[in-house]
């Protein structure tokens, strides 16, 4: 009859535990890997040509955007929400032991997850376009820093025009004024953030230089 000793047990928990810090550093390792992927966000303001600039890369076969999801904007609303707004849950959050990076990488898994099951194919680059991303290009390129971002800019009167036309309202002053409020609110809180990024990491687009010089813009692109 085999005995076991205190000496077996211990040698047996202690392989298991080894086992385990192994797979442990392995799931670290994996989350890293899918947060460093090169991702290609795609933002503006409605109407700036955001789904043209998609419909040009979607033609690269390395490159798949596929639809607007809505689910990633309510994923960025819900982070940037926590951060800057609600500061008693964020409170217990912390003191739970669930760092900013936790949480940071949290939603960028589930970003990533999205966008992948999104396309159903296998790309060398997966790309998002929804126009609000124009709103959280810094937060996009820090949970994705080997990503990209465009953000395609276009006449605000053009914009204001088409957003009429879209919603097949009257042109009257008013709606022409609150569309050209929400550009100008769009451009001052998306521009200052890719200017900082530099083209590296965020380029901007002329929505007009595309349509009348697209060779030149793709070929920057």
């Amino acid at each position: 009859m085999n005995t076991i000793t205190g000496n077996t047990l211990q040698k047996y928990f202690s392989n298991k535990k080894s086992n385990s810090n192994v797979r442990y550093r392995d799931d670290l390792e994996s989350i890293e890997l899918f947060l460093n992927r090169p991702h290609i966000f795609i933002g503006g303001t409605m109407s700036s040509g955001t789904s043209l600039l998609r419909s040009i890369l979607d033609v690269h076969p390395q490159v798949k955007c596929g639809p607007e999801t809505k689910i990633i904007q309510l994923l960025l609303e819900f982070i940037t929400n926590l951060y800057d707004n609600d500061t008693v849950h964020l409170k217990f959050i912390r003191a739970a032991g669930i760092s900013d990076q936790i949480l940071d990488d949290s939603i960028g898994l589930a970003i990533y997850n999205v966008m992948l099951r999104n396309i159903q194919t296998n790309v060398g680059r997966l790309c998002n376009k929804e126009p609000n991303n124009a709103k959280y290009i810094k937060y996009l390129l820090k949970i994705f820093p080997k990503s990209k971002f465009i953000l395609i800019i276009r006449d605000g009167r053009e914009v204001a025009y088409s957003l009429i036309k879209r919603t097949n309202k009257k042109v009257k002053t008013s709606f022409f004024y609150d569309y050209l409020k929400y550009w100008n609110e769009m451009i001052e809180e998306s521009y200052g953030q890719c200017s900082n990024k530099g083209e590296k990491y965020c380029l901007m687009v002329r929505y007009e230089n595309l349509v009348n010089r697209p060779k030149s813009e793709i070929m920057k692109i």
